[in-house]
């Protein structure tokens, strides 16, 4: 070391001064004090850093050496729930959440009763049989919730201590058309539009004989616009497209693109409803539309059967209400075929054949409301007003029975503080599950 040391310094000070020593070539006396220094400081950097970074032992009580706790995360054993943790590898649950070990399924707690959650009340005016409900993506707090029952929208805003600000609003749609049963929002990423539809096969509350022309419509998400176009719903929406009767579920897939769930054909349908037209307006002659055909999905009336998109993935989740299940559409296969087109004002659909469905959970009572969040689904079912969280390829992480009357659950939505929301119909509220 002595020698590798000294060979640098000397070469130091060639570049700079000509040489090491005497023009003999032997090395100064200088020289070498230095090549003796630099080799005891780099010794010492080593011994420091031997120091400073001890070897973790996993079992002498402190947390160090990379570990997240004492003597768990990092290189040791996972950490238990409520430990610290950097990644789900530190956690046995392997899910780390605000750098703490949860729960699999986190946002309905542990699993259990009622008992072992709270549930808060953030709203209980002007709903008339909430269906579905969405937090605006870019407005914090903004809680879009459907009406079922007198087909409207309200709006309320959230805030942090879980209380309504401000007055709340409620936009109903005169015509009986473009919210007729609505069950089912989703806001588009950016927030810039939502889209809903609802279970109808146009009959205007039954005013009419059914004519199945129905489908999702389209809507800003900016509220200053219901207020300036409104008070009328119908006077605000900005776009509707009508493959889809009895509309029991929906979902963004980017852009102006959605996923519905036919409740008639037992299908899921696409649309893209292309430039939106005036507000108000009825121009629905652009847009793109196909159907994943024979898919064998199952309505139940008067119950959503929501849907949950991955847009990494390009994976649909969907509560397959009628057949007690929850299944996986991968939406990147099927073979296009023909075109049908049932009204002359609109574009032809595409069928789209032999894509592939996955099941991701059986065995369940009536699925209904499903969201997906940091890779785990959370759902509502009907007949046992259970809440389950399970992973994506069908693994229970937690459920919990809300002892709530059975009819009681549909739609749910994570809020912008990282708790699940959900509607009861029973009740008419929307609540809120608190984790002691």
């Amino acid at each position: 070391m002595r020698q590798v040391a000294f060979i640098l310094v000397c070469a130091i000070l060639t570049a700079t001064s000509g040489g090491c020593g005497a023009d003999t070539g032997s090395p100064s006396s200088s020289a070498t004090a230095q090549a003796d220094s630099a080799t005891a400081q780099t010794a010492d950097s080593s011994a420091t850093a031997e120091t400073s970074a001890p070897a973790p032992t996993c079992t002498d009580g402190a947390a160090n050496g990379g570990e997240t706790g004492v003597d768990c995360g990092g290189p040791c054993t996972p950490c238990g729930i409520g430990q610290p943790c950097a990644v789900g590898g530190d956690c046995a649950s392997t899910v780390c959440k605000k750098a703490k070990c949860v729960p699999p399924g986190w946002l309905i707690g542990a699993g259990g009763g009622a008992e072992t959650v709270k549930f808060t009340t953030v709203l209980s005016t002007k709903l008339a049989d909430p269906a579905a409900l969405a937090f605006h993506p870019i407005v914090k707090g903004q809680l879009w919730v459907a009406n079922r029952k007198d087909d409207s929208l309200v709006i309320a805003q959230i805030d942090d201590s879980g209380a309504v600000a401000g007055p709340v609003l409620r936009y109903a749609d005169s015509t009986l058309h473009f919210l007729e049963f609505v069950n089912a929002l989703s806001f588009v990423a950016d927030g810039n539009h939502f889209a809903s539809c609802g279970d109808s096969r146009n009959t205007y509350h039954g005013n009419a004989k059914a004519n199945d022309f129905m489908g999702p419509a389209l809507w800003p998400g900016d509220l200053a616009e219901f207020k300036q176009f409104g008070p009328d719903a119908a006077s605000v929406h900005l776009d509707m497209m009508h493959d889809t009767p009895s509309c029991m579920g929906i979902a963004s897939a980017g852009g102006t693109g959605y996923f519905v769930f036919n409740g008639v054909a037992g299908s899921i349908d696409w649309y893209d409803f292309g430039a939106p037209h005036v507000h108000g307006g009825d121009d629905h002659t652009d847009g793109a539309k196909k159907r994943y055909a024979k898919l064998g999905l199952a309505r139940v009336a008067n119950t959503p059967s929501h849907l949950a998109y991955d847009l990494e993935s390009k994976m649909l989740y969907i509560a397959d209400t009628g057949n007690g299940r929850i299944v996986r559409l991968d939406t990147t296969t099927g073979t296009a075929g023909t075109s049908i087109k049932l009204y002359p004002v609109e574009v032809a659909m595409k069928m789209v054949t032999g894509a592939k469905l996955d099941v991701v959970l059986d065995g369940l009572d009536k699925p209904s409301g499903l969201v997906l969040h940091d890779g785990y689904l959370f759902f509502t079912t009907v007949g046992g007003s259970m809440i389950f969280g399970v992973s994506t390829d069908g693994k229970i992480g937690a459920t919990l029975d809300t002892a709530l009357p059975a009819g009681a659950l549909a739609g749910l939505a994570v809020g912008p503080d990282e708790r699940l929301y959900f509607v009861d119909r029973k009740a008419q509220v929307v609540r809120r599950i608190d984790i002691p």
